[in-house]
């Protein structure tokens, strides 16, 4: 059992659903910077790429698509070094979606992830999860 997964059961059984989901935003962002700094560490040319995989309740889904959907417009209107971000709802999985995302290099992720427009959806979105997100580095390979 991972660690984020070993404090999530811990803050489960000790505190209300609403405590919970509030650490768990904070948790998910140290994941998220964590994970960029390894990855920052172990790809071509400084660039920094990740997946999140998700799944989502059944009565969010068209709460979660609208933030999302918000969320990629505000990327590609202010991160100009951001390469890739897309999110993609999985074929026969209508509550599982994947994000990709590639920037330039760690400060760009880090202005990313300290966007106000970021900030303030987050929390909206991890209310939307039915589960922990599995998070992935990616690391380039030519």
């Amino acid at each position: 059992m991972s660690l984020y997964n070993k404090i999530t059961h811990t803050l489960k059984a000790k505190h209300k659903e609403q405590q919970v989901n509030h650490l768990k935003i904070i948790l998910c962002s140290l994941v998220l910077l964590s994970c960029s700094s390894y990855a920052n560490a172990n790809t071509h040319s400084g660039q920094i790429s990740s997946t999140i995989r998700l799944k989502i309740l059944p009565d969010k889904v068209a709460e979660f698509e609208g933030l999302v959907a918000q969320l990629v417009r505000d990327v590609y209107t202010h991160e100009s070094d951001a390469q890739v971000y897309e999110v993609r709802r999985v074929k026969n999985q209508p509550l599982t979606y994947v994000y990709f995302l590639s920037f330039e290099d760690q400060a760009a992720y880090d202005r990313y992830a300290a966007a106000e427009w970021h900030t303030q959806m987050s929390p909206m979105a991890v209310a939307c999860l039915d589960g922990d997100p599995i998070f992935e580095d990616l690391e380039s390979f030519y």
